[in-house]
C-alpha cells in the first residue's frame, strides 16, 4: 500500500527531533513545517522536495524521504485528475 506524506514523514522522523529532521533536509525549513507535514495539515511543495533532492547538504535519508514524498504527491495528483 502506498504511504501518505504524513506516514512517510513520521517514518523518517523516527527518533529524530523536528529540528534534527529539518536540519537534515539541507534546505531552509522550519520545524513547524515538518510538524505540519507529519500531522497532515500541509504537504511539502514540489519545489521543496526538488530542492532537498538537489541539495548537496541533504542527508541520504532526507533525499529518500523527498523522493518518496514526491512520488506520493504525483500519485495524489494523478488520482485527482482521473476523477
Amino acid at each position: 500500500m502506498d504511504q501518505t506524506i504524513p506516514e512517510l514523514t513520521k517514518k523518517y522522523i523516527g527518533e529524530k527531533t523536528l529540528d534534527v529532521f529539518a536540519d537534515g533536509l539541507g534546505v531552509e525549513i522550519k520545524k513547524q513545517s515538518v510538524s505540519q507535514w507529519a500531522n497532515g495539515i500541509h504537504n511539502p511543495s514540489m519545489e521543496t522536495l526538488l530542492s532537498v533532492l538537489a541539495s548537496p547538504e541533504a542527508e541520504g535519508w532526507a533525499k529518500s524521504w523527498a523522493g518518496e514524498c514526491f512520488a506520493a504527491l504525483q500519485r495524489q495528483a494523478m488520482s485527482l485528475s482521473v476523477k
